[in-house]
């Protein structure tokens, strides 16, 4: 039912909740307008989450190299043409892949005119040649989850605040129900949004569309155990 709040004690947490959505609000729209900024910010992270991606696939790429089919049907030239970009790799694992990301020339991948032999060097070369595409992929999916995050927490917030609002109109447990779910929205942003939330979101991939979900299942468990403990108390 109602707590017990004055007009007053209202009206400051509307305010608050409406801060909050402006804040996230702002958030969001920096997705569109700081890309480069969030670039700059994630590109050490990002490094290193594909480098620990590409280290199986160079693992493979020198097994690939030892088979009697790659001693055999590659020119030496080709073999040490790899191996020389896979000593480099291992030297500087994050200086290569950001010299990949960066656009710096690059040696290009041997090839051959015979068929098997080409999908052999490509086999081989699958590991560099996705480096980018990794590295632009990752940036992608932390630019969808911060505005899954940011959207997510807007409308949240906007909901909570419209129902502490018309609370009259709702009646029953709508001020319980607003509290609740603020109270979900800002443990959930801040339980994370600290120096080490970029990190957290960028190597855990059940961020993104997960967040909205967690939401709603947390406020629904607590809601109802507030529900069941006011039952409880009237009975």
């Amino acid at each position: 039912m109602f707590p017990r709040m004055s007009d007053t004690i209202y009206k400051i947490v509307i305010a608050l909740q409406i801060i909050f959505v402006a804040m996230f609000l702002l958030g969001f729209v920096a997705t569109f307008t700081e890309q480069e900024r969030v670039k700059e910010d994630s590109r050490e992270i990002i490094t290193d989450k594909v480098v620990r991606a590409v280290n199986s696939q160079v693992g493979l790429a020198e097994e690939l190299l030892n088979t009697k089919f790659a001693k055999n049907g590659l020119a030496d030239y080709q073999i040490e043409t790899l191996k020389a970009e896979i000593a480099s790799y291992k030297q500087d694992p994050r200086g290569f892949v950001a010299q990949v990301t960066l656009n710096r020339e690059l040696s290009e991948p041997p090839t051959s005119a015979n068929p098997l032999k080409n999908a052999l060097l490509r086999k081989i070369g699958a590991w560099k040649a996705g480096i980018k595409a990794r590295v632009n992929s990752a940036f992608d999916n932390l630019i969808l989850d911060l505005r899954i995050f940011s959207m997510t927490n807007v409308i949240g917030l906007l909901v909570a605040a419209v129902v502490l609002l018309k609370r009259h109109n709702f009646g029953g447990y709508s001020v319980s129900a607003s509290l609740i779910l603020s109270f979900v929205i800002a443990s959930s942003a801040f339980s994370y949004a600290d120096q080490s939330w970029l990190y957290s979101i960028l190597v855990n991939s059940f961020y993104g569309y997960s967040y909205p979900a967690g939401i709603v299942g947390c406020f629904a468990w607590m809601f109802y155990e507030h529900y069941k403990s006011q039952q409880a108390s009237e009975t």
